[in-house]
């Protein structure tokens, strides 16, 4: 009986060992596939822009040779061509940052592997310029991966001057107001703003973001094992991109593009309540990598 009961066990604990070790090899090949394939480089040719930029106004193509060129969207281009300043390299150095195959390494912290660009030393090093942003932009990254799964990360511009932008980053911690330096590492980045939305809206959003929704739990769960929309003073727990979305649904804006019961940072990206103000790393025709 004993020595049954012996083998029994036995074989529990090697079934448990397989299903263990299939989970972590998975896991192990699915991160290595990430990191090999985290970043799009355009497959076209780096273009002369000036021809288009020595014109007064701008159509249609104008805009999109433009974005495919430099990852700028009209309003960035608009922004920063209105500069009393302005000369066509403050527009083509985006290009070349664009362009540019900048390498880029993980930096694992506990179980969350963020990417970050690097230099040939290895060391982390900015791969691009900032388009200008301004209070309620939202920044998103698809390069943040867990245990293989890629999740990105994403989070929403409370002061412009300060640089600073509210964030829910990881277990064990509560939202709080970060500097916006580390999003210049990352391999892939989107930046956002509301359609149709003047500055005094955003500057209300943002200033909301820091008047209540500072020090709340990180909670995976949201939507899941407790309400995704709950009344403020009822909310116990967010997460990075549950965070951009309830900020901006006090003020009527559902950007969860598939309106699901989770709220995920690729939701926020495709929202079609957002347009995009630039990007870096990321395919002009898809954003989210595969």
């Amino acid at each position: 009986m004993r020595i049954k009961h012996y083998q029994r066990l036995q074989k529990i604990i090697l079934f448990v060992f397989v299903i263990i070790s299939v989970i972590f090899l998975i896991s192990h090949l699915s991160s290595v596939y990430i990191n090999n394939n985290v970043r799009y480089y355009p497959d076209y040719d780096q273009l002369d822009l000036i021809p288009i930029l020595e014109k007064n106004e701008l159509s249609n193509d104008d805009y999109k040779t433009l974005f495919y060129q430099t990852g700028l969207g009209p309003s960035a281009i608009d922004e920063i061509r209105s500069r009393t300043n302005y000369d066509h390299t403050m527009i083509t150095s985006y290009q070349d940052d664009f362009f540019y195959p900048m390498p880029f390494a993980p930096f694992r912290s506990g179980v969350i592997t963020p990417l970050y660009s690097v230099n040939e030393k290895g060391q982390r090093s900015y791969g691009f310029e900032f388009a200008p942003y301004h209070n309620g932009y939202v920044f998103v990254t698809d390069s943040t991966h867990t245990l293989g799964f890629r999740h990105g990360h994403s989070a929403v511009i409370t002061d412009s001057e300060r640089g600073e932008s509210i964030e829910a980053l990881t277990l064990g911690e509560t939202s709080s107001l970060v500097s916006v330096t580390s999003w210049r590492y990352r391999p892939t980045f989107i930046m956002l703003k509301l359609k149709n939305t003047n500055q005094e809206t955003l500057d209300e959003i943002a200033q909301y973001a820091i008047d209540e929704l500072l020090d709340i739990p990180y909670d995976l769960t949201v939507g899941f094992l407790s309400p995704k929309n709950p009344p403020l003073e009822k909310i116990k727990g967010t997460h990075c991109s549950h965070l951009v979305w309830y900020l901006f649904m006090q003020f009527g804006y559902d950007v969860d593009a598939d309106g699901g019961w989770l709220v995920t940072p690729r939701d926020i990206m495709y929202s079609d309540m957002f347009e995009v103000v630039q990007i870096y790393g990321l395919n002009p025709d898809d954003f989210w990598s595969d």
